[in-house]
């Protein structure tokens, strides 16, 4: 075999296509230097497979593809084709590389299997590098040795050598995973296989579930849609409508009765006020007639009354003449009398008026200084008033600025207290939203522990179910004389020693224990009987050698429980404990007549060795003790939580009882402030309204002070004036003085008496005058007016005539007016009594309209209702069924009468459906999953371990 043909492409420096055409024998590249001669070897070498860019001369692989020159760019891979068998590599710049044989993608492995017999593949063939020759000449014998089986060929079945082993080491390593793998899918596979059977269950459950609850559907939705009844709802609206024209009727009834009951009170009250026209009319034409009577009669007398005065005679009147010329002539005398007295005493007067003015003046002046003196009296009194007042004044400022200072502390002392009473406050809030909280933390672990005591409860339920339906020996021999139970039962191993106890005791562990062979003998023949199968332990000599002295007995660790100790002690006897798996080989080589087990469950016997990777053993039993232990122990934690949680409340009860009172003293003492800062805002208006006045009183003071002055100074004044008027005072004779004003008024008394008499007698003189001119006047009038008189009585008893004609046809009038009026007011009233006849039928009418809309509302509400719980019920056969009404309807066809039986089994079967706890709805599909991968797996680790048998055996 030789090389034929080499094509490379994109390879370094060939950037073009380039066919090498080879012969056979020794083919010789020659070339000058940097030609790409080494780059020819390099091709050869990578297209072999050589996967190092360092026996390339490169960094990295992606270096062998033409990197380009400044005239030609960079190329996108690398190819080279060698023709023994054609053999062809390619590599992308992305670093994809592809192998072909014959121009077929193949492996990089199917290229060195292909090359390995002829010597040419990868590490199968040598390259001598430049300066090489002399390293292989002058090195080691194991590197020539090492050349040379490369040369021989031997260096392929080495390689092939190594890569089985290698390949073996994998297969182990796979195995052992395999095996793990497995080992984990069957601890898996346990509780997945509880739990698909739970989902099976529930999914049964659920099914039957679905199918009751479909047919209390099919009833409620048979029972909803039954009770509509249109033909009692249409009659409802045509009532409805019979009883809204009867309204509208009664109301149009109502309407004219009140129209007319409009016009006859409008007739009646216009009839009233004709009546009460009418009458006044009469009255007042019953008075004009008595007036008019009256007047005829008062004329009458007036022209029948002639006048009867007499006039004066001329003597009369002759002798007032003479009277009144005498009165004259002494009145003239009086006054010439009273003219020289009044002269005298005027000149008298004149000297008595300087005398009395000097006297007034005096007068005046001790009038002023009295004044004066009860001025400064007074503005003296008022000064000492103004003082007390000031004093008074003061005393009150005083009070008030040490009532301001008592108000101010007992502030600060109120605002102090109020500082503590809110930081108590505060805290005491702050211990009450702690306590809360820890209330709310005590209710969260109250609700955790009970959903813990529920999810325990139904887990209970399970296990009792399941260790109902397990096959239990115990329970098949329940009653036989001499069974005592299982042997497991009697026997109580340390924490930590279960396992070893289970691995002494082996196949005994779910046998009964019979108190002796004859009742072993009498349970198998009640077993046989049943169809039942067990194992029955019988006490005796132990079947093991006793333990020797000094090795640690299994007994230690175990004791036993019921009356049978001694009879189930017996099986342990000749067991002795290890703690580890060496020591346990130990003890077995030492003393090959004993039974060894060690707590992670291994057994050492005479000729059985038992153990291996560490199994979970799982008894519903002791599952269902431990279960009823945390149900016990949860129960008791749920009843410390809640004695917790009263203690909690009891003191956030007091915390919040605290706060309460604080904050209702804080509410007194906001109180006791609002009233000082109202005290305080008095005082503070008294002590202003205090200053106020002292300033007024301090402002009085010094007017009154200054007035007294300026008043001692008028006294002082007015005292110098009277002094000096008293001594300048004229002196008048009294008594001439007397004299001549008595001498005055006497002839100022005769003027008077003359004038009187002067008056008198004109004035009789006047009236006989005009009593004469009065009856002349008199007599022309009553001539005068006698014939008027005469008419106008006569006119007087025409109009009373008349006055009285027109009154009694008045009379006549109000009658009549009064007849009409009761005949209207009789109308009135009947049209009063039916109109309340119409409003009562009205009202009643109209409550039955009310109360038919109420029906007919009612009716429409439960036609909501109807159509809500229909749709709601259809949704619900959607949503929970996913079928339609009809298809509901037509699935089942329950009995009416089994609607109580379907709720109680729906109740059931919730009730069961919740014992179940938590359902893993996709556990079977995990579980068949894993079933399938377990059985898979085992098949590969079978196919594996028989694969390494052949090829260890061909190795």
């Amino acid at each position: 075999m030789f090389l034929r043909r080499l094509v490379i492409r994109g390879f370094k420096s060939f950037a073009d296509k380039t066919v090498f055409d080879f012969t056979p024998g020794v083919a010789v590249i020659v070339g000058p230097n940097g030609s790409g001669k080494s780059n020819l070897v390099d091709a050869i070498a990578w297209v072999l497979g050589e996967q190092g860019a360092k026996t390339l001369r490169g960094g990295k692989m992606e270096d062998v593809i033409f990197a380009g020159t400044p005239k030609r760019p960079a190329l996108g891979r690398a190819e080279v084709e060698l023709t023994i068998v054609s053999v062809r590599r390619t590599l992308f710049r992305t670093g994809e590389s592809e192998y072909a044989i014959n121009d077929v993608p193949c492996r990089l492995l199917d290229v060195q299997e292909l090359l390995s017999d002829s010597g040419i593949g990868r590490e199968l063939h040598t390259i001598v590098g430049q300066g090489q020759l002399d390293e292989i000449l002058s090195g080691r014998p194991e590197d020539r040795r090492a050349v040379i089986e490369e040369a021989s060929g031997l260096l392929k079945h080495r390689k092939r050598k190594e890569r089985a082993v290698r390949k073996l080491e994998r297969v182990d390593a796979d195995i052992e995973r395999l095996g793990d793998v497995i080992a984990e899918l069957r601890r898996q596979i346990r509780p997945l296989e509880r739990q698909a059977e739970v989902a099976k269950r529930a999914s049964e459950i659920e099914g039957e579930l679905r199918e009751v609850k479909l047919k209390l559907w099919v009833l409620e939705f048979s029972a909803v849609t039954g009770e509509e009844d249109a033909e009692a709802e249409r009659r409802a609206v045509e009532h409805v409508d019979e009883i809204a024209r009867a309204v509208g009727e009664l109301t149009e009834r109502g309407e004219r009765c009140e129209a007319e009951l409009s016009t006859a009170a409008r007739a009646a009250e216009s009839l009233l006020s004709t009546g009460y026209r009418l009458a006044a009319i009469r009255d007042r034409l019953d008075a004009l007639a008595g007036l008019a009577s009256e007047r005829a009669t008062h004329l009458d007398d007036l022209a029948a009354r002639e006048p009867r005065d007499e006039a004066p005679s001329p003597d009369e009147i002759a002798r007032a003449e003479d009277a009144l010329g005498e009165a004259r002539a002494a009145r003239e005398r009086a006054e010439e009398e009273a003219r020289r007295a009044e002269t005298e005493r005027q000149t008298v007067q004149t000297a008595r008026e300087e005398a009395s003015r000097a006297r007034e003046e005096v007068v005046h002046l001790h009038g002023e200084r009295a004044a004066l003196r009860a001025a400064v009296e007074a503005a003296d009194d008022e000064r000492t008033r103004l003082l007390e007042h000031r004093g008074v004044a003061q005393n009150a400022a005083d009070r008030s600025q040490g009532g301001l200072s008592e108000v101010r502390q007992e502030l600060e002392r109120l605002d102090a207290d109020e500082t503590m009473l809110g930081a108590k406050l505060d805290e005491a809030e702050a211990r009450a939203t702690a306590q809360r909280r820890a209330v709310d933390e005590i209710e969260a672990r109250a609700l955790a522990a009970e959903r813990r005591i529920e999810a325990l409860t139904a887990r209970r339920e399970m296990l009792l179910q399941e260790v109902s339906r397990a096959h239990d020996p115990a329970a098949l021999l329940e009653g036989v004389h001499g069974i005592a139970g299982r042997v497991i039962d009697q026997l109580r191993a340390a924490e930590g020693y279960e396992r070893a106890l289970r691995a002494a005791l082996g196949p005994l562990s779910d046998a009964v224990l019979a108190t002796s062979r004859a009742d072993a003998m009498a349970a198998l023949e009640r077993l046989k009987r049943e169809g039942g199968r067990a194992s029955i332990a019988v006490p005796g000599a132990s079947i093991y050698a006793p333990v020797p002295v000094g090795v640690r007995p299994l007994l230690q660790v175990v004791s036993s429980v019921g009356p049978h100790a001694d009879l189930v002690r017996g099986l342990l006897s000749g067991v002795a404990l290890a703690d580890s798996l060496a020591e346990a080989a130990e003890l077995s080589r030492a003393h090959p007549g004993i039974v060894v087990v060690t707590p992670e469950g291994d057994r050492l016997g005479a000729n059985v060795v038992t153990g291996g990777a560490r199994e979970e053993i799982r008894d519903p039993r002791d599952e269902l003790r431990s279960r009823d232990d945390e149900l016990a122990t949860a129960t008791d934690e749920l009843g410390v939580i809640r004695r917790e949680h009263e203690h909690a409340r009891a003191e956030l009860h007091v915390l919040e009882t605290e706060s309460q009172e604080i904050s209702e003293r804080l509410n007194a003492l906001d109180a006791q402030v609002a009233g000082a800062t109202e005290r305080l805002a008095q005082l503070e208006r008294e002590s202003h309204a205090t200053a106020r006045e002292d300033s007024v009183i301090t402002g009085r003071l010094s007017e009154v002070e200054e007035r007294l002055r300026e008043d001692t100074e008028k006294l002082r004044a007015v005292e110098s004036r009277l002094g000096r008027a008293v001594a300048s005072e004229p002196e008048v004779d009294l008594q001439t003085l007397v004299q001549i004003e008595r001498l005055a008024a006497e002839r100022a008394l005769h003027l008077g008496e003359a004038t009187e008499r002067e008056r008198a007698a004109v004035a009789s003189l006047n009236a006989l005058q005009a009593r004469e001119q009065r009856v002349s006047e008199m007599r022309a009038q009553w001539e005068t007016g006698r014939t008027a008189w005469t008419t106008g009585a006569a006119r007087a008893r025409a109009v009373a005539e008349a006055a009285g004609t027109l009154s009694a046809r008045a009379s006549r009038w109000v009658e009549d007016a009064r007849t009409q009026r009761s005949e209207t007011e009789e109308r009135r009233r009947a049209l009063e009594t039916r109109l309340a006849n119409v409003r009562k039928e009205r009202r009643d009418a109209e409550a039955a309209l009310d109360e038919a809309r109420t029906l007919a509302h009612q009716s429409d509400l439960r036609r909501a209702e109807r159509s809500h719980r229909v749709a709601s019920l259809v949704q619900r056969a959607r949503d929970e069924y996913q079928m339609s009404p009809e298809e509901a309807l037509e699935a089942v066809r329950p009995d009416p009468e089994e609607a109580d039986e379907l709720a109680r089994r729906a109740a059931t079967l919730d009730r069961r459906l919740g014992l179940l706890g938590r359902v893993n709805p996709i556990a079977m599909e995990q579980y068949q999953g894993l079933v399938d991968r377990h059985t898979f797996l085992s098949d590969q680790v079978n196919d594996l371990k028989r694969s390494r048998r052949d090829l260890t055996s061909v190795v």
